[in-house]
């Protein structure tokens, strides 16, 4: 009996450490910031290595032609 709750145990505690390291890889490649700038006099933007544009700040976003955004590469 001992000896199978220690093997549950450890069985745990590997499957958490697995977890763990699959949410800690993915947290860290999805923010990762490849390209980052400014839009507006309050406003930045960013794209991660998912590929996710972010914009954050306040007030107005500068007016850019079509294709022209510093983002579009």
């Amino acid at each position: 009996m001992k000896k199978r709750v220690i093997t549950i145990l450890f069985a745990l505690i590997m499957i958490t450490s697995l977890v763990a390291i699959g949410m800690f890889t993915t947290t860290a490649s999805a923010t990762n910031i490849v390209k980052s700038g400014t839009c507006g006099e309050n406003l930045s933007w960013r794209i991660d290595g998912g590929g996710t544009l972010t914009v954050s700040g306040t007030g107005s976003m500068r007016n850019y032609e079509y294709g022209s955004q510093p983002w579009n590469d």
